[in-house]
């Protein structure tokens, strides 16, 4: 079904060991025709020697030197909480709120790790030269996770393992500029924007959100940011929980537009199509540790590529999203045709 809507390649950011050995049987067996990029879910209410011996371990399975199909390239944990539980850490109070049922009003969130132990799990990680990433939603999370980034640049190489912060769905003009900096990359999801402006809006204003997946400023300020769906549950690109349609994601990401026809949610953030068609390609590839195989059309590079109904460069914005894919290659071989 991925590769219906051509999808090539993926990175599960939360693959426990059951599922890393599910991975590898379908790779062994021929069946696995996306490749696939894996950071290991990280338990972190341990203590910080268990945390650490966990990472080793990781850092030591035999798929870390994986081929291009599947290998484990860093590990994934929790900081804050979510916007749709009204538990993500923000720099300011939530507000009291009837929608989130917010009785406090100096309830900033919830924080799963304080910074000094998330400092050093992630000196840890990066030490074994694994890439290291956190569900973060909120801006005072994203500023807790680029300050961590900030403190270890100052002691130790970071940029070759590829710092992320996974959703960064709240942030500051000020987190872009120290990412960039620092080189930490962003993992970004579209959906949350299309299911859900219309009830942020509601709850913090049209104003606070002003940085809410700030993608212009970001490819503005060379942070590499990647485009991904946070699906969860069932199958179909349109369905899942979330969707994980890349046209529909180019599509919100040149429109700010919610399912609910909402008006822009900050038009100034929108993206042009041919960086619409990088976030969901070069730069995702840079995401996953595939950039040097896949990712743009280039000699050396493996034949993954689709064909589709329709240009995307120059047809109606609002047709973007109905793009349907005629063909996918991956490494030149056919693995869908919609004719089938």
């Amino acid at each position: 079904d991925y590769n219906s809507v051509g999808i090539t390649a993926i990175g599960d950011r939360d693959a426990t060991k059951s599922e890393v050995a599910r991975y590898y049987r379908l790779h062994n067996s021929g069946k696995l025709t996306v490749r696939t990029a894996i950071s290991r879910h990280l338990e972190t209410t341990d203590s910080l020697d268990v945390i650490r011996d966990e990472i080793k371990k990781i850092a030591q399975h035999p798929l870390r030197q994986g081929d291009s199909m599947l290998r484990i390239v860093g590990v994934k944990t929790y900081q804050d909480g979510g916007m749709l539980t009204g538990s993500a850490y923000m720099l300011k109070p939530w507000g009291v709120s009837q929608i989130y049922s917010i009785t406090d009003p100096r309830y900033r969130g919830v924080l799963f790790i304080q910074k000094e132990k998330l400092l050093e799990i992630a000196r840890a990680t990066i030490e074994s030269g694994l890439q290291f990433t956190a569900h973060t939603v909120g801006d005072g999370g994203v500023t807790n996770l680029v300050d961590v980034y900030e403190e270890l640049s100052k002691q130790m190489p970071i940029r070759e393992t590829r710092p992320c912060i996974t959703h960064c769905n709240f942030m500051t003009q000020d987190a872009v500029e120290r990412m960039s900096k620092l080189g930490v990359l962003a993992d970004i999801q579209p959906a949350w924007l299309y299911l859900d402006a219309g009830a942020l809006t509601a709850q913090f204003g049209y104003d606070r959100l002003r940085y809410f997946q700030p993608l212009k400023s970001l490819f503005a300020a060379g942070v590499v940011a990647g485009g991904g769906s946070d699906h969860m549950q069932k199958i179909g690109s349109l369905r899942a929980i979330n969707p994980y349609n890349p046209f529909l994601g180019m599509w919100v990401t040149l429109t700010r537009q919610s399912r609910w026809g909402d008006r822009q949610l900050h038009p100034e953030e929108a993206l042009s199509r041919e960086q619409a068609i990088r976030f969901y390609t070069s730069n995702n590839a840079t995401l996953l540790f595939l950039d040097d195989e896949t990712g743009s059309l280039e000699p050396g590079k493996f034949a993954d590529l689709i064909v589709l109904d329709r240009d995307i460069l120059a047809c109606d914005v609002d047709d973007i999203r109905q793009t349907e894919v005629l063909w996918t290659y991956l490494g030149g071989d056919l693995v869908y045709s919609r004719d089938e």
